[in-house]
């Protein structure tokens, strides 16, 4: 079977020393110059790309290993998946770039495999097995304590160090556990970034508990301690070292066997059953899922999703986001989807088109209140809808329109002889006298028809006046406010009836 190595992670020189050891082909090499050298000393045949995006040949091609948390990584990852089947090596700080979602953006029956180790373990294996022989019990507690180097100053740890360990042990703790939804994180010893201890609490419904503890030491170790109902077992090994597992305090013999020798010869084993790249089991029959380990289907378990490796990016974010805020946090189902980002998206666009709706009234109330340029005659005048202009005026014979006329006759049917009626006049106007009298006459002739039809006839004429009127370009100009201001905010709305539309 030849096999193409695509990435910049160190890890792929172990990996392809294992893919040669099992006899299969290293065909091709697509990697940064330093790591490309390395693996071109392993592969010598290989042939070399430098410009995957041009010159990648995947003809005679059976499948990918990919590793990298680079922009160029998750780039080479969206290309290969529609392809080929592929073996992705996981790292926390894939959560940052498109290797997240890769789930999303390709075929539900390409081979898209994350190698998570912990499930390819010969101990880990034998302890699922108790499970399934019900030799524990129900589980209570679930109790991890890793030890590793101080990779900075003053006995502490990275938080880069941090994130990648605790994502390949939320893999183990959850394949035992269940589905945990809520996690709480506590660092200790802390100086800027860096931690002498952290702590994460894992929990969920129906589900027993789980602690994660890091602390510096002067060698990398770590154990697992489970407690059931019936019994203990405890898991523990060293860096780079097997797994030694225990029940009742009694050492369980184990056939010892490379987690990541298992872990390839199975994503090739099942390549090379079917001939083509088949999905991994539906996320509702996988351990991660369920309270107690489900291996109902052999080891079916084992083979884990790349949307369920999304949970262990949730699972991760969520212990960020509990010490950012330094409180328990839930765990958001699914991981990062195209979904969930639109959901916060949209709940980021809506919150913000509504402080600004909130601050723009504010501000357009306080504006119109201190910059109202017009005297309290004029005021009135405006809410009583009592206020002629010159283009309400037909200026041949200073006659009404027709809509003035109707607004002017509602107006004062409803506010009757406390009317102030202002009709506007620019300086010019104001020395034609004759104009302007014929333009109060007309609101005469239209006041006596209101008064006579009213019950009681009203006499007592309102009062009019022929004046200059600085309102219209404030009031155009609160116009104007007032729509940039709710503008937004119907917008959004209107997307939001769109959206319901669409479903």
């Amino acid at each position: 079977m030849n096999l193409l190595i695509v990435g910049d992670d160190p890890e792929l020189i172990d990996w392809s020393k294992r893919v040669i050891a099992t006899g299969h082909q290293i065909a091709a090499i697509c990697a940064v110059e330093h790591l490309g050298d390395e693996l071109q000393s392993l592969a010598p045949q290989a042939h070399r790309v430098a410009d995957w995006q041009s010159q990648l040949n995947l003809d005679g091609l059976s499948a990918a290993i990919i590793g990298g948390t680079s922009r160029e990584a998750a780039e080479q990852a969206e290309f290969l998946a529609e392809r080929l089947p592929l073996l992705v090596l996981p790292h926390a700080a894939q959560t940052s770039t498109g290797i997240a979602t890769l789930d999303y953006q390709v075929n539900v029956e390409q081979l898209v495999t994350p190698a998570l180790l912990a499930r390819h373990d010969p101990a880990i294996v034998e302890l699922i097995e108790c499970f399934r022989r019900g030799e524990l019990g129900d589980l209570r507690l679930l109790r991890m304590e890793r030890t590793n180097p101080a990779d900075a100053a003053g006995g502490r740890s990275q938080p880069e160090t941090v994130r990648e360990l605790f994502l390949h042990d939320a893999d183990l703790l959850m394949l035992i556990g269940g589905d945990y939804r809520k996690a709480t994180a506590l660092q200790m010893d802390v100086a800027g970034d860096d931690a002498g201890q952290t702590t994460i609490t894992l929990s969920g419904i129906g589900l027993a508990e789980a602690s994660w503890r890091l602390q510096t030491g002067p060698s990398a170790s770590w154990s697992l301690d489970i407690t059931g109902t019936k019994t203990t077992a405890r898991l523990s090994g060293v860096q780079d070292g097997a797994t030694s597992l225990e029940v009742n305090s009694q050492k369980i013999p184990i056939v010892q066997q490379s987690p990541r020798d298992r872990c390839l010869n199975d994503f090739l084993s099942r390549i090379d059953r079917t001939g083509r790249s088949t999905a991994a089991p539906s996320d509702s029959t996988n351990a991660a899922t369920a309270t107690r380990p489900d291996i109902s289907a052999e080891d079916g378990w084992r083979r884990v999703s790349w949307r369920q490796l999304g949970d262990l990016f949730a699972v991760e974010a969520a212990f960020r986001e509990s010490l950012r805020r330094q409180r328990t946090v839930a765990i958001a189902p699914g991981g990062l989807s195209e979904r969930s980002e639109f959901k916060s998206q949209m709940t980021a666009v809506g919150c913000g088109v509504l402080t600004w709706a909130l601050l723009g009234t504010c501000l357009g109330l306080l504006f119109g209140k201190l910059a109202d340029p017009r005297d309290r005659l004029e005021r009135r005048a405006t809410v009583e809808e009592t206020i002629l202009w010159n283009d309400d005026f037909q200026n041949a014979d200073a006659m009404l329109t027709e809509s003035a006329q109707s607004r002017l006759r509602r107006s004062l049917s409803q506010v009757g002889s406390d009317a102030i009626v202002l009709i506007e006049a620019d300086a010019d106007q104001l020395s034609t006298a004759g104009e302007q009298s014929g333009r109060v006459e007309q609101v005469r002739r239209i006041w006596e028809d209101v008064a006579s039809a009213s019950d009681p006839p009203m006499s007592r004429e309102p009062q009019i006046e022929v004046r200059r009127l600085s309102g219209r370009g404030f009031h155009r100009l609160m116009i104007a406010i007032w729509v940039a201001t709710f503008g937004p905010l119907a917008v959004f709305l209107v997307m939001q009836g769109l959206i319901v539309l669409a479903r």
